[in-house]
């Protein structure tokens, strides 16, 4: 299954913002250079019951390499309509080419 867009790094830190997620990047490929070390954002939650909970992460410089955190209640915290626009988002850019969503372009 193909992303429904490509989103850029912008776009995707843009739409974390509008549904109260915040970024943790770990930029470690990046600061090391090494390519066996991959720049990773987290996805932190600002919800209660679960504030400060990672709710996934996803690669800059890989297509496909991602993840969702399913803690107990995780959903129950948010309204579907929430937890749905967080994972679309996270699916269209996890899918979206390296060139587009890297940060330097």
């Amino acid at each position: 299954m193909l992303p429904e867009k490509n989103i850029s790094l912008e776009e995707f830190m843009r739409g974390l913002s509008e549904l109260q997620v915040i970024p943790h990047l770990r930029l470690r490929r990046s600061q090391s250079g090494n390519p066996d070390e991959h720049d990773l954002i987290f996805l932190v939650c600002t919800q209660e019951p679960n504030e400060g909970a990672h709710i996934g992460r996803v690669c800059l410089c890989c297509i496909g390499n991602a993840s969702i955190n399913d803690y107990e209640g995780f959903k129950d915290s948010m309204s579907t309509e929430h937890y749905d626009a967080i994972l679309n988002l996270l699916f269209n850019f996890t899918y979206t080419d390296v060139k587009y969503k890297a940060i330097n372009k």
